[in-house]
């Protein structure tokens, strides 16, 4: 008895931590990434411009610069879908693009939108959706957040 509840709980435990990272990927080559105006080359983030990342991102939910980003319906960041796509402006600073998104949508076959769309491998671009889908971009450099953009807004 004692070794199924532990099994259980291992199980619970390692299913969840895998969870988490399913839900990022980072785009290192751009070529396929057409959202990127000021594109000079990519770079890959390192754990510790993760967690610069993240705590830009949750700062700038706390402080309300993004209003929008405060709605109870994203109030738990960790949970969404995140696209990661790490580039260079043109001042050489290293800037990730985030784009995020709280479930992953349909993609349209010859008779419905029965298959998920391959977000690992492909940049999400939907024209509406609203709280559900949105993107930010942060620079790692400077530790600040713009270029908010709301899916539908």
């Amino acid at each position: 008895m004692k070794f199924t509840i532990i099994s259980i709980i291992f199980i619970f435990l390692f299913s969840c931590k895998m969870n988490k990272k399913e839900r990022i990927i980072i785009f290192e080559d751009l070529s396929k990434i057409e959202v990127i105006v000021e594109n000079n080359g990519s770079w890959k983030p390192t754990k510790f411009d993760l967690k610069i990342l993240d705590s830009v991102i949750i700062n700038t939910i706390r402080g309300s610069k993004f209003s929008f980003i405060k709605n109870p319906k994203i109030t738990n960041y960790n949970k969404l879908y995140k696209q990661y796509v790490p580039y260079y402006n043109k001042d050489n600073e290293r800037i990730i693009l985030v784009n995020t998104f709280c479930r992953i949508p349909g993609s349209p076959t010859k008779d419905n939108f029965d298959e998920l769309f391959d977000w690992k491998n492909y940049y999400l671009i939907i024209d509406d959706g609203g709280a559900c889908f949105w993107n930010i971009k942060i620079n790692i450099d400077t530790k600040k957040a713009f270029d908010l953009n709301i899916n539908g807004y």
